[in-house]
């Protein structure tokens, strides 16, 4: 079971508010199974339905990632017109190495779902917010 601390998760909630209408991104990092630290990237497609990280901000939130010795987890991204569930786009781009948190951060309660991807397999993970 992966965990994350309420008030790191909430702050990953507001950022991905913010963006809305637009699909919003960014890293997840920690220790195992515990998730620590988020890494907001841009979405350089600035799309509602599709994101791909902007490369240089990629590039530096990989670096901070290693250089405050954390592991990089996955991926959480936003769905703000769909559900919380991978779309055939997520699985078609995912980094099979690195679970995926999708949020829809619009909807009350916010819905979620961490997943782990591979070929045409979805996984549902179990997070712990706490």
């Amino acid at each position: 079971m992966f965990t994350i601390d309420k008030q790191l998760f909430a702050t990953i909630t507001e950022y991905l508010k913010s963006a809305i209408p637009v699909e919003s991104c960014g890293y997840l990092a920690g220790s195992g199974f515990e998730i620590t630290a988020f890494f907001p990237v841009a979405n350089r497609l600035n799309s509602s339905t599709a994101f791909s990280f902007e490369l240089v901000e990629q590039f530096e939130a990989v670096r901070t990632i290693r250089a405050k010795g954390l592991e990089l987890i996955g991926v959480v991204h936003s769905h703000p017109s769909g559900t919380a569930y991978p779309s055939q786009e997520d699985c078609k781009h995912a980094d099979f190495s690195l679970v995926q948190l999708i949020v829809v951060p619009d909807q009350v309660p916010i819905s979620y779902g961490l997943f782990h991807l591979a070929d045409s397999t979805i996984a549902e993970l179990d997070l712990n917010v706490h």
